[in-house]
């Protein structure tokens, strides 16, 4: 059964690993961030920067060791870990993502999803990724793009998966095995959890795990949930399936 209102405000959060700063499309700094973090208590933050291929709002390469110096000198000044990631890009049918295996070595976190202002990797790319989820959401689709996230997953390894079925749909099940498999986690996303009651039950069929985040652009929103709180009112998920969060 979905939770109660009396259960669901008994949660909090341990860790928020999806969040922004200035160094991509957020407003607030990497410390605001902490700050903001420690203040609801959590043990534990990303910076999750937008990937490199991404129109106007992506990291440049070049911020990469000014962000490690920051949260090295954070992580001496509070009692709290900070992780450096990424929200890579998923650029192609092929699993191709907008990073390079060693790039993905300078980050302590990766994380991915899709997302139709990030610049496709070729023009084929462009026709067959890009233009084939703007105005051809057939089921053929959807199974080139369920093909697409597990190659990525299986090449990068990545912590999380985000957003899943927004913009872009995909076939939740079978992501989900091979998600468990590799040790990825499924987002529950603080601004958009688009799942169906039969997606999460086939899921849950799996031995996938979940991961709440903020997907905070601004620094007071790191740690805020009350959109998938709405979402667990409806759809059940077991606490002990969901690594960061706990019932006071």
């Amino acid at each position: 059964m979905p939770y109660s209102t009396a259960e669901l405000e008994k949660l909090t959060l341990t860790a928020d690993y999806h969040t922004h700063t200035v160094f991509s499309h957020g407003t607030g700094t990497i410390e605001e961030n902490v700050i903001e973090a420690m203040a609801k208590n959590l043990k534990s933050i990303a910076i999750t920067d937008h990937g490199f291929r991404h129109w106007m709002i992506a990291i440049s390469p070049a911020d990469i060791p000014k962000m490690r110096a920051e949260v090295e000198r954070l992580r001496k000044l509070y009692p709290i870990e900070i992780l450096l990631g990424i929200e890579a890009n998923l650029i192609s049918l092929n699993g191709d993502l907008d990073l390079s295996e060693e790039q993905a070595k300078l980050f302590d976190i990766l994380i991915f999803g899709a997302h139709f202002t990030a610049k496709p990797k070729t023009l084929k790319a462009c026709f067959g990724w890009w233009l084939g989820n703007v105005f051809c959401r057939t089921k053929a689709q959807r199974e080139k793009n369920t093909q697409a996230y597990i190659k990525a997953i299986r090449r990068y390894k990545p912590k999380i998966v985000v957003h899943l079925n927004h913009m872009v749909r995909v076939n939740c099940a079978e992501l989900a095995r091979v998600a468990a498999e590799c040790g990825t986690l499924i987002e529950l996303n603080a601004k958009r959890t688009i799942f169906s009651e039969e997606e999460v039950k086939d899921m849950l069929a799996t031995n996938v795990n979940f991961v709440i985040s903020s997907d905070a652009h601004s620094a007071d929103r790191v740690g805020e949930f009350s959109h998938v709180k709405k979402f667990l009112a409806n759809h059940y998920i077991p606490l002990n399936r969901i690594v960061n969060i706990k019932q006071e």
